[in-house]
């Protein structure tokens, strides 16, 4: 995230959608007057105890002051709505119409898929049920159950679910929704 120094409201700089890897990288590049919030997330670290590194490396002519801050209730909510705007403004991406005023949007990343349900009804509530037929290898679950009912408030979206590579096998492409 982003913001010119003085201002109030966080900008997306830069956001990578990516399977299970050894590693990732991403590069940006930073703009004097700036400040920057680096929010590193991996969802199968939620789904088990181990310890997944996170490495920052800055290279500059100039000095750079990198701060670790918790993140307040405001930033969370700035990045989530940012994040969805994120993967709704992917151009690899695929909807399904499931009623008059609901889509599930299905984003295709890098080695990964994320499953968004959108719900436009100014006044009414969605149910909806995602079921996953996965294969025996290649794909695992990083958010999300195989089977599951969801709720979603009138006006509101949800990212239901995010399938990933697991980093095994780079043909394991189909699965049934």
């Amino acid at each position: 995230l982003t913001r010119h120094l003085g201002e109030r409201e966080w900008k997306l700089a830069t956001c990578h959608w990516k399977g299970l890897r050894r590693s990732s990288t991403a590069e940006i590049f930073l703009d004097t007057g700036s400040e920057y919030v680096c929010l590193p997330f991996a969802l199968l670290a939620t789904q088990n105890d181990q310890d997944y590194r996170f490495r920052l490396t800055c290279y500059s002519g100039e000095d750079v002051r990198v701060n670790p801050q918790p993140l307040s209730e405001n930033m969370h909510s700035d990045a989530v709505r940012l994040l969805h705007n994120d993967l709704l403004g992917q151009k690899l991406k695929r909807e399904l119409c499931v009623s008059d005023k609901c889509r599930l949007v299905y984003v295709h990343g890098d080695g990964c898929v994320a499953f968004i349900a959108l719900n436009c009804s100014p006044d009414s509530f969605l149910s909806l049920k995602l079921t996953f037929q996965l294969p025996k290898d290649g794909i695992v679950l990083l958010l999300g159950k195989k089977d599951d009912s969801y709720d979603l408030a009138p006006r509101s979206q949800r990212v239901l679910a995010v399938l990933g590579s697991n980093g095994k096998l780079s043909n394991a492409t189909h699965v049934s929704f």
